[in-house]
């Protein structure tokens, strides 16, 4: 990768393609990305403030990779009391 003067070099790179030449890239997988406002916690969590949740691959049909997820709330001066952000 070469950005003015400065050269970095790696055997590999994992980045959005569309900082690349099409010519250096390849597409191996897919990837969702979602971000959710909420105004109460994920069931199941006992209420709690902040969150990770994962879901491993053998529960889900046809999925090689685990799911995460990750909420966090006012206490994470990130959202208004009473909200919550899932992502």
């Amino acid at each position: 990768v070469k950005t003015g003067n400065e050269v970095a070099k790696a055997p590999i790179i994992v980045g959005d393609p569309s900082y690349f030449e099409p010519s250096k890239t390849r597409v191996v997988g897919k990837v969702v990305r979602s971000i959710c406002i909420l105004n109460h916690p994920i069931a199941g969590t006992d209420n709690s403030e902040s969150v990770q949740i994962i879901i491993p691959a053998k529960q889900v049909k046809g999925r090689k990779n685990d799911i995460y997820v990750c909420m966090v709330s006012h206490a994470h001066c990130v959202a208004s009391a009473g909200k919550y952000i899932a992502i």
